[in-house]
């Protein structure tokens, strides 16, 4: 007497869901017999079953595009990944003048505006990091960050860089969750 799926009885398959291969038969005396099913896909009762990922691109003329092989985010389900900003003024393409904190705050603003077209907003925004050109400006940066960041501040990374473009002083880039539900 053995198991088999000729019969409407259980198979090695339902008592083992990681197994990688779909046993057709089994008989009890310890030894296998019949085929292996090539086309079963494995699962595990630890794993959720495969849900495809949407890709959408975003692009908004609020903040700068560029003619570069990039873009200015990615909605991957429901994961914002924003490319990195530099303070550049959406209008001129140009980075805005005065240094660290007026850079700061346009980058924020370009961040708001990708946010935005995206459908979501700063309160999305589960992780920021910053590429600093002197790490002696990382006070000016919070005194900007902070603005946009209240309260419930996303995970964050500072580092320090040799040179981020148009000899910016500053490069901000970030993940956002947009819950659309």
């Amino acid at each position: 007497m053995g198991w088999s799926t000729d019969q409407n009885q259980s198979t090695v398959n339902d008592l083992l869901p990681w197994s990688t291969k779909r046993v057709t038969s089994v008989t009890l005396g310890g030894s296998m017999t019949g085929e292996f099913d090539r086309s079963f896909t494995p699962y595990s009762r630890h794993r959720p079953s495969c849900i495809p990922v949407t890709k959408k691109i975003i692009e908004t003329d609020k903040a700068p595009i560029l003619d570069l092989p990039f873009s200015q985010a990615v909605l991957a389900g429901n994961t914002l990944y924003l490319a990195g900003q530099i303070g550049r003024d959406p209008v001129t393409l140009q980075l805005v003048p005065g240094g660290i904190i007026p850079e700061t705050i346009q980058i924020f603003r370009n961040i708001g505006a990708v946010l935005e077209a995206a459908g979501g907003n700063f309160k999305d925004v589960v992780k920021v990091t910053a590429f600093l050109r002197k790490l002696s400006d990382l006070t000016a940066f919070n005194t900007v960050y902070t603005k946009f960041f209240p309260n419930d501040f996303p995970a964050r990374v500072a580092v320090q860089v040799v040179a981020v473009p148009l000899g910016g002083q500053i490069e901000v880039q970030t993940i956002a969750v947009i819950d659309k539900c």
